[in-house]
């Protein structure tokens, strides 16, 4: 079991009780809360990120750039972007909803089984403990049409298709769930404005997810 004081606010614990499937029991004699190690969902190893589909070379450099902060907020282990497809454990497609569906069939499920139009996707796989591959998707096509119909600029298009990548990548380490609660955080359901960077409430629930 690891404990947190609760120097932390309720609402950081919240959140990240809402952002993960951890299971979190608050101590009444210590007034601390505290999650079962032994059933975190998350990555014990590397993650090395292949990216296919259409390499827009800003995407790229966003990616880049996420990775890098994700390091910097996230230990023990590395994230890494890779050309090698036998070192994958991580697929990043950037593209068309319908050309995603060869890749991931858990996508094309959720699409058949009448799930909302996605401007991204992410599944975690592994076994009952550990995610061990990850899968996940930005519909730059989809984005595109999307920001036609409602008049977008370019920049705010490209603000999108950035909001999307950097969500996707981070709920594929183990943070899969949507919010309603802040505006702000990468994991908003209905972003009403792009969201291009981690709030402090963002980076405090992806630290205490890789945290023992």
């Amino acid at each position: 079991i690891s404990g947190y004081s609760q120097t932390k606010t309720d609402s950081v614990y919240e959140y990240y009780k809402e952002i993960t499937d951890d299971i979190w029991v608050s101590d009444k004699n210590t007034n601390e809360w505290s999650h079962d190690t032994t059933q975190q969902w998350k990555w014990d190893g590397d993650v090395y990120i292949h990216v296919s589909g259409n390499k827009k070379g800003l995407l790229i450099k966003e990616l880049i750039l996420v990775v890098k902060e994700l390091n910097e907020l996230i230990d023990p282990i590395n994230i890494y972007i890779t050309d090698d497809t036998l070192k994958r454990n991580c697929r990043l497609y950037l593209g068309d909803g319908k050309d995603y569906y060869s890749i991931n069939p858990y996508y094309k499920d959720y699409i058949d089984g009448g799930g909302t139009k996605p401007f991204g996707f992410a599944c975690s796989l592994g076994g009952l403990k550990n995610i061990n591959a990850g899968l996940c998707f930005v519909d730059l096509n989809y984005i595109e049409e999307f920001g036609e119909i409602y008049e977008w600029d370019e920049k705010r298009i490209i603000d999108q298709m950035k909001t999307a990548l950097r969500e996707e990548v981070t709920q594929v380490l183990g943070l899969p769930n949507d919010s309603y609660s802040y505006p702000n955080s990468v994991f908003q359901e209905s972003k009403y404005e792009p969201v291009t960077q981690y709030s402090d409430l963002d980076k405090e629930i992806i630290k205490m997810l890789y945290t023992d």
